[in-house]
């Protein structure tokens, strides 16, 4: 069937068009004009709308390249339906190397927003109201927090058919279900029934090659499977599995220090393995050694050695097929690199 115009931030994109938008949003202190960038594709052939984000926290930089090269594949130019990819959220956190707004609150405590409430409540606000209300599919894209790697997973609500079939048909090594907070746009969307998919890989102002590859052959795998794409003519090489994970919890550190990390992202722990020998900066007194408490394997790791007592080292995740999992993703990097090449 053929599409209609689409209406999207007081523009009207014909079918078959590309178009670069602006979100105005408030302005600074200095009055600098500022926007949220916005590229629509809109097909010729109606279809679903699907919406990608990314840099909602602004320092959150994979998600941006991957939509950077998303945007260049030649295949987004014959889609069917709409696709509305925003590259950089939080603009203010952008330029700013921060996760914050200009108010110097996190957004994704305030969604839907509100017109009247607070900077960062008149952002989301206005964001929900032009842009995510007409979308019938949100793909979010994160990272870890500040000096912490993430192995490649995607987080959705598990209990929502469609949402798991997406979260498997993305292929990213793991899965998580997920309870959002109240104020959170994963929580925003629960309540409108919008599907919606947080990828979160990396870490956070660096780049993760890994992480980008298998974030945008993810979006593909979604866009084909809603039938917006033309699916891909042969797989020569085995895909990957998702595992969804069972049981989650932060090993921390049993005190303060200097602390070597003994694993990497993706590994297997038996319980009681050496996961870190935390120093004495200062060499008054003994390391002391932290071991695993349970078996799992490592999906998220500190990437910095100065750590107080009670800081997480580590985070280990169980899954129901445990025995094949593990050496699944340790391996992840190398049995996925052919696979995110074909498109």
């Amino acid at each position: 069937m053929k599409n209609e115009p689409f209406k999207l931030c007081n523009a009207i994109v014909q079918p078959g068009e590309t178009s670069s938008l602006a979100l105005p949003i408030p302005e600074i202190f200095n009055y600098a004009p500022m926007y949220i960038p916005i590229k629509v594709f809109h097909g010729k052939v109606s279809g679903p709308c699907v919406l990608v984000i990314a840099a909602i926290h602004g320092n959150e930089l994979n998600g941006t390249e991957i939509l950077h090269r998303l945007i260049k594949l030649s295949l987004t130019k014959k889609i069917k339906g709409t696709l509305i990819v925003v590259p950089v959220f939080n603009i203010y956190g952008f330029l700013s190397r921060s996760r914050q707004l200009a108010d110097g609150l996190e957004i994704d405590q305030y969604f839907p927003g509100s017109e009247v409430g607070s900077h960062t409540a008149r952002v989301a606000h206005l964001f929900i109201s032009e842009v995510f209300d007409k979308a019938n599919y949100c793909i979010d894209l994160r990272t870890g927090n500040f000096n912490y790697s993430n192995l490649p997973k995607i987080q959705t609500d598990m209990k929502n058919r469609i949402c798991a079939e997406l979260g498997y048909i993305f292929r990213a090594p793991i899965l998580c279900h997920a309870t959002p907070k109240l104020g959170s746009i994963e929580h925003y969307a629960r309540v409108k029934n919008i599907p919606y998919l947080q990828y979160e890989a990396g870490e956070p102002l660096r780049f993760n090659e890994h992480s980008i590859r298998v974030g945008l052959k993810g979006i593909v795998n979604v866009l084909r499977y809603l039938e917006m794409i033309l699916p891909v003519k042969k797989i020569s090489t085995r895909v990957p599995d998702s595992y969804l994970i069972e049981k989650i919890m932060w090993v921390r550190a049993s005190k303060s220090g200097v602390a070597h990390i003994a694993l990497s992202l993706g590994q297997q722990v038996k319980r009681g393995q050496l996961v870190a020998v935390i120093a004495d900066p200062f060499s008054a007194a003994p390391s002391i050694n932290v071991l695993a408490p349970h078996d799992g394997v490592v999906i998220a790791k500190n990437d910095l050695p100065i750590v107080h007592e009670g800081e997480a080292l580590i985070r280990l995740a169980q899954f129901g097929s445990h025995v094949q999992t593990t050496t699944t993703l340790v391996d992840w990097h190398n049995q996925s690199t052919e696979y995110v090449k074909e498109m």
